[in-house]
């Protein structure tokens, strides 16, 4: 019995699924990736093993920006009026589940993650509704993350939310007054 077993060949399919709490008819199916994977085990030490990238990156200046906003002097301040109503309630609020909606509606406003897809980097910001300007805006830490990626007046920005590990991506599409990559980039309009 015990030989059976050593035997018998290991299961070498793997399927990797990503959900998320909100329903699913709010959150677009191109939103879930479904990835199978069928490991093979070599036959001998002499073969290679070949990775595959499955789902490789977009192009993260094409998309797969949900939002996107050139930006203005009030979207450079600490307080800034940076997200529209409309688009957050479209492809930002059904995809999260009722308490943290909440939380983002609150006086307080609700922590998340930005993930910076140009740097590679996360930053925690607090995003909260504005009743006032009657946009979504990111409180907490914006001011130096505006800073720290030097964004100006005028650049192009894309935001999208990442189903899958539940934050922002976010990326600069484009600079103001962007010159070829020849010239000098000390041209553009600071604002600080």
């Amino acid at each position: 019995m015990e030989e059976e077993r050593r035997r018998e060949k290991p299961s070498t399919e793997l399927t990797l699924a990503a959900t998320s709490s909100a329903p699913q008819s709010q959150c677009p199916p191109e939103d879930i990736v479904w990835t199978t994977l069928t490991l093979g085990l070599p036959s001998s030490t002499s073969e290679k093993r070949e990775a595959v990238d499955q789902n490789p990156a977009p192009s993260m200046k094409k998309g797969p920006w949900e939002i996107k906003k050139r930006l203005t002097t009030s979207d450079l301040g600490n307080r800034c009026k940076l997200l529209a109503r409309s688009l957050v309630e479209k492809h930002v609020m059904p995809c999260l589940d009722e308490e943290f909606g909440q939380r983002v509606s609150s006086r307080e406003g609700a922590r998340v993650i930005v993930h910076d897809c140009d740097t590679n980097s996360n930053h925690q910001l607090i995003l909260k509704y504005y009743k006032s300007s009657d946009s979504y805006v990111f409180g907490r830490k914006w001011g130096k993350f505006v800073r720290r990626r030097d964004l100006n007046m005028g650049d192009e920005i894309g935001l999208s939310w990442d189903v899958l590990n539940s934050r922002f991506l976010f990326s600069v599409i484009q600079r103001a007054n962007q010159q070829p990559a020849s010239s000098s980039s000390n041209s553009r309009t600071k604002h600080k």
